[in-house]
């Protein structure tokens, strides 16, 4: 049998349980200022297990180079990306260019999330498709009558391209059928790299890409005179 003051008796305890369970934080920004005040330069708080793999996977924070989740004065001014924006001929190769760069990045020893996952388009590479410039108005689509087919053929292919390379990679290295002497970083956080996208298919998509542009997409650029 139960009381008419048990369940709110067992509310208030239940209450209590997730205050006590929830993360108390306290500023220690004060303490923090003051104990380093007494630093030597180079000087380094650390547990005796620390070693040179730790040394190497450290990042600084609050530097632009190392630490990927910085936002800098010159990033707030920049306008939010916009996956619906269809993009001229020029700028998709400005962003096939900076993808490559980071594809060697990445094999040169640095991480996906300073690398690769930088690029707006590998992360939403499957969302390019005809429907999403749909809703577009006539003055975003019929600008010089850009193809849309750059973006959702041409790029799109290139991306999955390199996003399945880079897995081939990956897989192999992780299943230790090749050894670096260098650093390689295979820490993926989480985000697919289009794992469960057929070969053949990213295949097909780059022989499309490579037909549409032979038979249709170079008249289009001699047409308009884009160099």
């Amino acid at each position: 049998m139960t009381l008419p003051g048990d369940s709110l008796q067992k509310e208030l305890v239940e209450a209590t349980q997730d205050l006590h369970l929830e993360p108390q934080f306290k500023d220690i920004t004060a303490f923090l200022d003051e104990v380093t005040d007494e630093f030597q330069i180079g000087q380094l708080v650390h547990l005796e297990s620390f070693g040179l793999y730790d040394a190497m996977s450290s990042i600084e924070i609050m530097d632009p180079k190392m630490d990927s989740g910085m936002i800098l004065d010159s990033d707030l001014n920049k306008r939010p990306f916009d996956i619906k924006t269809l993009i001229r001929p020029e700028q998709v190769l400005w962003v096939m260019d900076r993808l490559f760069i980071c594809e060697m990045s990445w094999h040169s020893g640095h991480s996906l999330s300073q690398t690769l996952f930088t690029c707006m388009y590998l992360l939403r590479a499957m969302e390019l498709e005809p429907e999403l410039f749909s809703n577009n108005s006539s003055d975003d689509i019929n600008q010089n009558s850009i193809p849309i087919e750059f973006v959702i053929l041409i790029l799109k292919s290139y991306v999955l391209g390199i996003a399945k390379c880079c897995q081939l990679v990956w897989d192999e290295m992780t299943k230790g059928h090749v050894y670096e002497e260098e650093d390689f970083a295979t820490n993926k956080y989480g985000i697919s790299i289009y794992e469960d996208f057929p070969n053949s298919q990213a295949l097909k998509l780059l022989d499309d890409a490579e037909t549409w542009l032979v038979q249709h997409g170079s008249n289009w650029i001699r047409q308009t005179g884009i160099h």
